[in-house]
C-alpha cells in the first residue's frame, strides 16, 4: 500500500506481457510446445516469487505463513522482456486474515489445487508447491493434468494425485527434470519439497551451464 497525504492507495505492477495459459493456448493452436528451457525458467521465476511470499514476516518479525491458493497458468504473468510474476493473491491466506469460508469449501481452481486443498483440509507453503508442479507438467506435455469432462471426476483425480510421470508422455523430457516435477506432484506433502527455494535451487541446476539471464532474453 502506498499514501500521498491522507490517502492510501493501492498501487500495482503493470506487467506489458502475457499471462502463461494464453501462451500454451497459443503454442496449441499452432501445435508447438513450449521450448524446455522457457518452461523451466518460468517455474523457476514462479518459484522464487512464491518463496519471497511463503517468507514474509509482520514488522516484529512474525512469519505471515502466506499460502497463493490459486498458482496456476493464468496467474503467471511474461513480460515481453521475459520477466515472470506470481499474479493475483485474491485468495491468499495469511495468519492476519480473518478466514470467513466455511471448512471445507474450496478456494481457487480445482484441476490446479493440491491434493489436501482439494478435499479442504489445512493447507500450508507445500500445496502452492503442488501446483507449481501442475503447471510445470502442462508446460511440459501440452496438455491439462487433471482435466477430465466433469468437476467431480477432476475433483477426484487431483484428490488421488492420478498423474503419469511428464517423461512418460513426453519422451524428449529428461528422466532428471521429470523427477524435479514428480517431486512437486507427491500426494503426501511431506514427500514433496518443502521449501519453494529448495525447488527453485533443482530448477536453476537443472537449467546450467545456460544462465536464467540469457534464457530471460530468448524468452
Amino acid at each position: 500500500y502506498s499514501k500521498i497525504a491522507n490517502n492510501y492507495f493501492l498501487s500495482m505492477d503493470c506487467v506489458d506481457g502475457k499471462d502463461a495459459k494464453l501462451v500454451l493456448r497459443k503454442l496449441f493452436e499452432r501445435r508447438k510446445m513450449l521450448p524446455r528451457e522457457f518452461a523451466v525458467y518460468i517455474a523457476m521465476e514462479a518459484a522464487k516469487g512464491l518463496d519471497y511470499a511463503h517468507k514474509r514476516t509482520t514488522n516484529a518479525g512474525a512469519h505471515l505463513n502466506i499460502v497463493h491458493r490459486d498458482v496456476s497458468p493464468s496467474n503467471i504473468l511474461v513480460s515481453y522482456s521475459g520477466e515472470v510474476k506470481v499474479a493475483d493473491f485474491g485468495i491468499v491466506q495469511a495468519s492476519t486474515v480473518i478466514e470467513t469460508t466455511t471448512k471445507g469449501t474450496l478456494k481457487g481452481k480445482i484441476e490446479y489445487m493440491s491434493p489436501e486443498q482439494a478435499m479442504g483440509e489445512d493447507i500450508d507453503r507445500r500445496s502452492d508447491i503442488f501446483s507449481i508442479g501442475i503447471v510445470m507438467w502442462e508446460m511440459l506435455t501440452g496438455r491439462r493434468a487433471f482435466k477430465s469432462d466433469n468437476e467431480i471426476k477432476t475433483l477426484d483425480r487431483v484428490r488421488n494425485a492420478e498423474i503419469e510421470p511428464v517423461s512418460l508422455v513426453n519422451a524428449s523430457v529428461p528422466a532428471r527434470l521429470s523427477d524435479i516435477v514428480r517431486r512437486c506432484m507427491e500426494k503426501d506433502k511431506a514427500d514433496r519439497y518443502q521449501d519453494a527455494r529448495e525447488l527453485h535451487a533443482d530448477l536453476m541446476n537443472f537449467l546450467y551451464p545456460a544462465t536464467p539471464d540469457v534464457v530471460q532474453q530468448s524468452l
